[in-house]
């Protein structure tokens, strides 16, 4: 059968404003590993990347239809449903015959719905080679793809959806992702986590041993799967050879997993003389490193290493099921720097019982770590965290898609946000973390720890403070026309 995967785009380029532009494509690794998968057991598979294309909805059909597909499948995530909803109408529209399925979080938190409302005709809510593989075998035999599991459709008497079982595929005998099925050279802007080139994702587990309240992985991934050292330098070597790219990003939840398994990994990267050809990148927790494990990562082409801290109180991280403390925050980045790799802290504003005064603390606390690049996030429900069970998450077929991609720009369209802590509204949470971004950005100690550690380009270090200034004036420019309109009636 043939298969058209598609990542969708995003919204955020229309609501984002400026600062958009810095949230660059990275290649759809899910997408490429299932396409591998199915290739092997003689599919054909066409992967669309229309948020790395900037493609709109007509022409994406044209795409799609030029591929004479038997199946289409989308990559689901909540924030970019109305995109995915407006191509999947255009499709329909031009091609009613074809079967359209969805996957990721959004398709396990809503598979009922989906159904339902005819969103898909199918839904796959659970890692997805398995049960994609067996969606296509039953539609190309012709059956209706009853007891499958982690697949669901719409029978005679509502949604069918058989549970998902544990994957029987190890991920070290999963297919390599083949990336040159894709335009890589889409892929070499990357502002955010100061590498320059193309960089390839790649995996050393699935799942994450931790259950924070405001993530929602555990949809998807029930438990966490791991591969071999081995199996990890094995895929590096593979795609050195056929892509000739030497640029990796760990797209795990945390990677390495603890410092034994990330001396492990190092010294089998050693043993065959990568650490001298490839350079990375990775995300990881600040109680999974010590300065020995560092100093191994800086040797071995470790970049940048991004940080989970979320908030800048002890109270805020227990609050959140974290388990971590300010503490090991401030050890972690200082040994990081101290070994010279660069930092990225990554920190969430605007959760459940936060206030201005917390808030502010958390931005304090990130302007004290000092680390070279800051992303501050609005808390978002994600659905399938329990932040979003315990706010806003308990009729889901209530749930406005539209309204989680709203989160940065609370007045695009006329919406605020889709949640808000009790005594704060959109406004001020945006305003709170436009402020953030400014005092942590223009400070010039930080400019001149930024340039002297190379973490962002000189170019856009300009693009991006004139974009956050202008960000912002536009925002103040607003308030104030709000002011000066009279009031109706």
């Amino acid at each position: 059968m043939r298969v058209v995967l598609v990542n969708p785009g995003s919204p955020l380029r229309e609501v984002g404003g400026l600062l958009a532009r810095f949230v660059s494509p990275i290649p759809p690794l899910g997408l490429a590993q299932l396409s591998a998968f199915l290739e092997v057991r003689g599919h054909s598979v066409h992967i669309i990347d229309q948020y790395a294309d900037l493609q709109d909805v007509s022409t994406l059909a044209d795409e799609i239809l030029a591929e004479s597909p038997g199946l289409v499948g989308f990559s689901c995530l909540t924030p970019n449903m109305s995109s995915v909803l407006a191509s999947v109408a255009e499709l329909r529209a031009r091609a009613p015959h074809i079967p359209i399925v969805f996957g990721n979080t959004h398709a396990a938190v809503f598979k009922e719905r989906i159904l339902r409302d005819r969103e898909a005709d199918y839904v796959v809510v659970a890692e997805g080679e398995e049960p994609l593989l067996g969606l296509v075998e039953a539609l190309e035999a012709g059956r209706v793809p009853a007891g499958i599991p982690g697949v669901g459709y719409l029978g005679p008497d509502g949604p069918v959806i058989a549970p998902p079982e544990r994957p029987k595929t190890a991920l070290e005998d999963l297919p390599y992702p083949d990336w040159n099925r894709l335009d890589l050279d889409k892929y070499a802007y990357h502002p955010m986590i100061a590498m320059h080139g193309i960089t390839l994702p790649i995996q050393g587990s699935r799942g994450c041993a931790y259950a924070c309240t405001f993530c929602a992985q555990d949809q998807v991934f029930k438990s966490v799967r791991m591969r071999s050292p081995a199996a990890i330098c094995d895929e590096l070597e593979h795609h050195i050879e056929k892509t000739g790219v030497t640029s990796f990003g760990f797209i795990d939840a945390y990677w390495p997993l603890s410092v034994a398994k990330g001396h492990r990994f190092l010294d089998e990267l050693e043993r065959r003389g990568l650490h001298k050809k490839i350079t990375w990148v990775t995300e990881t927790r600040v109680d999974k490193v010590d300065k020995g494990l560092l100093q191994r990562m800086k040797d071995d082409g470790c970049r940048l290493i991004m940080y989970g801290i979320e908030f800048g109180s002890d109270e805020a991280l227990d609050f959140t099921n974290k388990h971590a403390q300010t503490s090991q925050a401030v050890e972690a980045v200082r040994w990081t720097h101290e070994v010279g790799i660069l930092t990225l802290g990554l920190y969430v504003i605007g959760m459940p019982g936060e206030d201005h005064t917390s808030i502010r603390r958390t931005l304090a606390f990130a302007r004290q770590l000092g680390t070279d690049i800051a992303k501050f996030n609005i808390a978002v429900p994600l659905p399938g965290s329990v932040f979003f069970d315990e706010t806003i998450g308990q009729d889901l077929d209530a749930v406005d898609y539209d309204a989680f991609h709203s989160w940065y720009n609370p007045w695009a369209g006329g919406r605020e946000l889709v949640w808000t802590p009790e005594g704060l509204d959109g406004r001020d949470l945006v305003r709170l973390q436009r402020e953030g971004m400014l005092r942590y950005y223009l400070r010039p100690r930080h400019i001149e720890q930024v340039l002297r550690r190379r973490a962002i380009k000189p170019r856009d270090m300009m693009l991006g403070a004139g974009a956050l200034v202008g960000d912002v004036a536009g925002m103040w420019m607003s308030r104030v026309a709000a002011r000066m309109r009279p009031e109706s009636g």
